[in-house]
Parts: C-alpha cells; structure tokens; sequence
C-alpha cells in the first residue's frame, strides 16, 4: 500500500529514479564495450563507432558521457585501476602478518590476477605496453601514472614496514 501511495503521490521521483537507473545501465554498457575494444585494438586504433555499435547508443550518446576518446579510455583505467587497487589492498590489509610474507602475498596476487585477467592486466598496465594502447595524450599518460604509483606505493608502504621493523635492510623503499 505504502510502495503505491509513494508511485501515486510523487511520480516525479519514481520516473526520476527509473531515468537514472537507464542512465547508470547505460554508461556501463558504454564502460564495458569500449574496455572490449581498447583490449583488442588499443587506444588509437580503437572506433567510437563500433564502442557505440556493441553498448546498443547512438554515437552521439557517448558524448553525453564521455566528452573525448581519451576520457572514455581514462573512465575504463579508472574503473579496472580502482578493482585492481581495492584486491590488492585486501591482500595487503592483514596488520599481524609480517612483511616478507606481504611481499609473497603481493606477488602471488599479481601473478594470480595476471593469469586469470590477461586482458586487464594489458590495459592497467598501459604505460608498459605501448604496443597494445599506442600513443596517449599526456592527461591520459598522467591518469594512468596515477593508478599505478597507488598500487606501487602499497607496495612500498609494506617494504618501508619491513625496514623499520628489521625485517630488511634500509632502503629507498619506492
């Protein structure tokens, strides 16, 4: 009865709810089709026409969301960079674990993470792999920086652990 009255006494709300809900549908639609087409032709050779074409928009509708190639490239990073930041930092999250052992856990991760996503693995590691992306403009180049020096600094967050517990030697732990 409630979820009725609320329907009838505010339908603003509910078609506002239903067009955010497209909109989110959408924009992820748009995510997952170019992350398919960065993959396989990189970023210069990839085709907003075919982005488009796979999410089910008219090209226009990528604009809406993405005001360029490049930051439709830098949403898929940012998105794949944050998943890969946030299991890395679960695996790292463990205060009572001692940090040669983080080290072994780090290293299995990448290694696991490596071989069940080689794809993703590819596109986040984008600075390393000119040959998959091809040029990028320099925010794009700076976005991805960005990405990799916060699953690097968790790295070194655990090397720094370790110098000042005793377990290594000092070092410039970057």
């Amino acid at each position: 009865l409630r979820r009725s009255r609320r329907a009838v006494s505010d339908p603003a709300a509910s078609a506002r709810e239903r067009r955010e809900g497209r909109k989110a549908q959408s924009r992820r639609r748009i995510l997952e089709s170019a992350r398919d087409v960065f993959f396989r032709d990189g970023f210069m050779e990839a085709n907003l026409d075919e982005v488009a074409s796979r999410a089910g928009v008219a090209k226009g509708t990528l604009y809406r969301y993405f005001d360029s190639k490049a930051e439709l490239y830098v949403a898929v990073l940012a998105h794949n960079g944050e998943i890969f930041e946030q299991r890395m930092r679960e695996t790292v999250d463990t205060p009572s674990c001692p940090p040669p052992e983080l080290i072994r856990r780090l290293g299995r991760f990448y290694f696991s993470h490596w071989m069940r996503n080689p794809d993703y693995c590819q596109i986040f590691w984008a600075l390393e792999n000119q040959s998959v992306i091809g040029e990028l403009p320099d925010g794009v180049i700076a976005e991805v920086t960005r990405l990799w020096e916060k699953c690097v600094g968790m790295l070194a967050e655990v090397v720094q652990r370790g110098v000042a517990e005793g377990c290594f030697v000092p070092c410039d732990a970057w």
